[in-house]
């Protein structure tokens, strides 16, 4: 079983709190008791099975970005996480790097983030990146929406406004995300 640092779940968390008691209840009473513990425990540091922050992620999103689409909602919860998680130090680090840098610095850190895969970035052209993932063929669906809000969210901290991410999940052995910016 693949873990994930429960950073994006201590978010979805506070997003869900913000919507009111109402909200976070209906979204728990979908949730087995053990499922429950592990979001109501999570912290920066724990390491939670992907599937179950997925299942997380896929219950949040009509409940916190209505009348979105799951596809659309999971790429906007990631890329609002991405934001959050890089305050302070580290939003001034990103803004004064390059999206190449941006990008290999991704891939870099993929084992800090996650149990399994293994992660690489390259440079296809001028303004054109790619990130790919392989030994992780199993990964959960929806995944693929989580990797572009975080990588958009990234480029853009850079400084880039016009960002464009094509996903490919065709080889389930080595997944590809194009990036390309102007």
């Amino acid at each position: 079983m693949a873990l994930c640092k429960a950073a994006g779940v201590i978010h979805t968390r506070t997003l869900l709190r913000a919507k009111g008691e109402k909200t976070e209840h209906y979204f728990l009473d979908q949730l087995t008791s053990e499922e429950k513990n592990l979001y109501q425990t999570a912290m920066p540091v724990s390491m939670l099975p992907l599937e179950t922050a997925m299942k997380f992620y896929s219950l949040a999103v009509p409940l916190v970005y209505m009348g979105s689409s799951i596809q659309d909602g999971l790429t906007s919860l990631a890329y609002d996480t991405a934001k959050n998680n890089l305050q302070g130090i580290y939003k001034i680090l990103v803004r004064f790097s390059s999206p190449e840098t941006v990008i290999k610095q991704t891939a870099k850190i993929w084992k800090t983030y996650h149990s399994k895969g293994a992660a690489v970035s390259e440079q296809l052209g001028p303004q054109q990146g790619r990130f790919t993932l392989t030994g992780y063929p199993d990964i959960p669906d929806g995944f693929e929406y989580i990797m572009d809000g975080f990588i958009q969210a990234m480029v853009e901290m850079t400084g880039v406004k016009t960002i464009e991410i094509t996903h490919n999940l065709s080889n389930r052995d080595s997944m590809t995300w194009d990036i390309q910016w102007e």
